[in-house]
């Protein structure tokens, strides 16, 4: 007789990294669908501090602003994560956008999110439970990665 129950996960470990980040003394590495955390206190022997639980998707890029790391994760939207305390990563919310999230660009509160064949969207994130698309900027092909110059001024400008 067949199961009808879905399988659970026990674990993961590993997985491709496409993304790095660095803020106040720390690397922050994408590992498959985790944030690891590490020291950069010695940048010859960096120390692993912490490692998120498991996100819903593969990181593809990594910003950090104050005590808060932008994370995008492909199929899986964007993802903010408190890392107030490196040795513990928490997830505080995730954003499920239309296309593939790859970079970003953080211009606190807003996160300027490369999304594939949708663009660019402009994700207000003052509140990381109620995260606001405000803008969405059309592209003529595949939104790969994104740079913000002025962002929130009038002449602000958009790199894709």
């Amino acid at each position: 007789m067949l199961s009808t129950t879905s399988p659970n996960l026990l674990s993961q470990i590993g997985g491709a990294s496409y993304a790095v980040g660095y803020g106040f003394g720390f690397i922050y590495l994408g590992v498959g669908p985790r944030l690891y955390v590490f020291s950069a206190s010695n940048l010859s022997a960096p120390v692993l501090l912490g490692i998120s639980d498991i996100l819903p998707g593969i990181v593809q890029g990594v910003r950090i602003a104050g005590s808060r790391a932008y994370v995008t994760l492909g199929e899986g939207g964007l993802a903010v994560l408190d890392v107030t305390y490196p040795t513990a990563p928490v997830l505080l919310s995730t954003y499920d956008t239309p296309g593939f999230a790859r970079k970003l660009w953080v211009a606190y509160p807003d996160v300027y999110v490369a999304d594939g064949a949708t663009g660019v969207l402009k994700l207000d994130t003052t509140d990381p439970a109620d995260i606001q698309l405000t803008f969405t900027y059309e592209t003529p092909g595949t939104a790969r990665d994104v740079l913000i110059s002025n962002a929130g001024s009038d002449s602000e400008k958009l790199f894709i």
